[in-house]
């Protein structure tokens, strides 16, 4: 099932086939007469870090250790011989324990298994790239394997080249016990976070989403441990930062959630019903004097949990109920934080997964039964034939300064009469894809998703009701075979200012009549220093990133207010002064869809760089 976060104004949501309430509907709640875990009897494992002045974290947790607390209230270190070590997780039989570890400080980040009861961690990723975050995971299978296998789900961290700015970009990654068959599960180019495995055998993690200011938001999504089936979990409620989500037994899915970024991570705890995500959210805790971070399961209505005080101090560990918002000390350690805690017992393992996955294959295919079946913003606004073709768009990750998107287009094929499309496009790729109306305008444009080699993944419509069953049709795109929009490397363009723009504007806009001439609001300036003024000018009074309908210079270009009832500049009055002027000659339609192309793509400076030079 996917349903991908979509932008109100530049987004349209993709829901599955499958609907939530008929496949994942979440476990029934545990036996009541069943005996609730005492902390009397079960020994923990947690993260032990230093709690001076300012915040350890932002050291990358080099000063982290892994303890044991044992019910006695003993605090033994579990790895003295390694640099740092932490995120820990138990093993389904409470008997091993897989971790993050340096064993020598200016090591990179690697997973590492121990059997509790021996002690001797043996590696399990390789050296060459940070590993975080590990997480014992439940079996995959094919319909011919002899016997399902083990496998393990890890934050990796794939490093991006200087020419897109440079840094890391974090996603999940999947690999069986011995460390062989390592393969990615998600596909965003900015990060994908905190995953925790649900019962029902879903993989709950924290996606973020960037702009060039920085962070917009990060929200909890799902996807099957193989890396299908990705889905927005939890809709768009709450707080604008959401991570560390877990479910408990008892079907409640709690997560941390803040409006600010924290070096931690830490903030408020909200929670959703597993059996409901879209419609339960429930806020938790709201005492600013307090920050929570890292929870994890205890029973059905009970999580173990880390708090902290906001104003500073250590986070200790406490038992906070859900249902009554009471909160039982457990440990506290004079000097030091303690988070990450999880418990050293056995525990139920979540259902496996069959998998149609095939690294041998290069392609998947993405369908869409009625790209007008929308939610109650959109459809009023979405009649039939409104909605021409879908553009296709690749996304490039940027870790710079400013961690701009940088996209490459792809393609486009046809929207069918009854909404419907059918592609087939490259498999382990970050893809948006971008309603287009009859002047090639995106009336809205997806978040991030992406399809595992071979997989076929089909959803209903435009951000309508995720947890809806579709209707039983076989609609007009899957009738016929899927149109490719998977072109090699070195044909997906991306539609740079200054390689694209600049020269259609040199040749369309610089005469006398245009920007050229005395009487000019502006003029265009020559070589790469009028290049760089323009491309500024544009993108501050004249083009929105991600929406040429919602643009100035779109309304400029085709004399008409072209933003959607649901952008706020749709309101804007006109009429707007035609560019080129009516005596000039007209700009060519090719040219016109370059324009419309380069913004809707975010309106990058060139093709090597999504923003411009700094200025000397």
């Amino acid at each position: 099932m996917i349903h991908p976060r979509w932008l109100v104004s530049t987004r349209f949501g993709l829901v599955a086939v499958v609907a939530a309430c008929c496949s994942f509907a979440g476990r029934a709640a545990p036996d009541a007469a069943a005996p609730e875990p005492s902390l009397a009897h079960t020994p923990l494992v947690a993260t032990r870090l230093p709690a001076g002045p300012g915040h350890p974290w932002a050291d990358g947790w080099e000063n982290a250790a892994l303890v044991r607390i044992d019910p006695d209230g003993t605090v033994t270190p579990l790895l003295p011989d390694f640099a740092a070590s932490c995120d820990p997780d138990v093993s389904h039989d409470g008997r091993k324990l897989v971790f993050a570890g340096k064993r020598h400080a200016g090591d990179r980040w690697r997973i590492w298994e121990m059997d509790l009861e021996e002690g001797r961690p043996r590696p399990i990723t390789s050296p060459e790239r940070d590993c975080r975050h590990p997480l014992y995971l439940s079996r995959l299978f094919t319909l011919d394997s002899p016997e399902p296998w083990a496998t393990l789900l890890f934050v990796g961290a794939e490093p991006i080249p200087a020419a897109r700015g440079g840094g890391v970009v974090r996603n999940l990654f999947n690999v069986k016990l011995d460390g062989t068959d390592r393969f990615q599960v998600t596909a965003n180019p900015a990060d994908d976070l905190d995953p925790f495995q649900a019962l029902d055998g879903r993989i709950l993690y924290s996606s973020w989403r960037w702009a060039e200011t920085g962070p917009v938001d990060a929200r909890l999504f799902a996807v099957s441990l193989d890396g299908t089936n990705v889905e927005l979990y939890g809709g768009e409620r709450g707080k604008r930062f959401q991570r560390m989500p877990c479910v408990t037994p008892g079907g409640r899915v709690v997560f941390v959630e803040s409006d600010t970024i924290t070096p931690d991570g830490a903030g408020q705890l909200a929670c959703l019903r597993e059996a409901r995500p879209h419609h339960s959210y429930r806020v938790l805790t709201a005492d600013p004097a307090w920050l929570w971070l890292t929870p994890c399961p205890w029973s059905a209505d009970e999580i173990l949990v880390s708090r902290r005080p906001a104003e500073g101090g250590p986070a200790e560990l406490v038992l906070f109920n859900l249902s009554g918002g009471r909160s039982t000390p457990v440990r506290r350690l004079d000097g030091f934080h303690l988070v990450q805690a999880r418990p050293i017992r056995e525990r139920p393992r979540p259902d496996g997964c069959s998998t149609v996955a095939d690294p041998a294959r290069e392609t998947g295919i993405l369908y869409g039964l009625n790209l007008y079946d929308a939610d109650v913003r959109l459809a009023p606004h979405l009649a039939k034939g409104s909605i021409r073709r879908l553009r296709v768009v690749q996304g490039l990750p940027s870790r710079g300064a400013r961690p701009t998107p940088w996209r490459r287009l792809l393609g486009e094929a046809p929207v069918e009469a009854d909404g419907s499309f059918h592609l087939e496009v490259p498999a382990e790729t970050p893809l948006q894809l971008q309603a287009l109306d009859t002047n090639g305008l995106a009336v809205a444009t997806c978040e991030w998703i992406w399809v595992r080699p071979r997989e076929s993944r089909g959803c209903i419509g435009c951000h309508e009701d995720p947890e809806r069953v579709p209707e039983n049709i076989f609609v007009q795109a899957v009738r016929k075979p899927a149109v490719p929009v998977h072109p090699p490397a070195d044909q997906r363009p991306v539609p740079g200012f200054r390689e694209k723009v600049w020269p259609i504007l040199q040749q369309s806009c610089s005469g006398a009549r245009c920007h050229g001439g005395p009487d000019a609001e502006w003029r265009l300036g020559e070589g790469e220093a009028g290049a760089l003024a323009t491309y500024r000018l544009l993108r501050e009074r004249y083009v929105q990133p991600g929406r040429a309908r919602a643009s100035r210079l779109t309304w400029h270009l085709l004399g008409r207010n072209t933003a959607r009832p649901w952008d706020a500049e749709s309101a804007e009055a006109g009429p707007f002064k035609p560019m080129p002027p009516a005596k000039a000659e007209p700009l060519p339609a090719e040219s016109l869809q370059t324009l419309i192309e380069w913004m809707d793509l975010g309106a990058p400076w060139s093709e090597d760089s999504p923003i411009p030079p700094q200025q000397p």
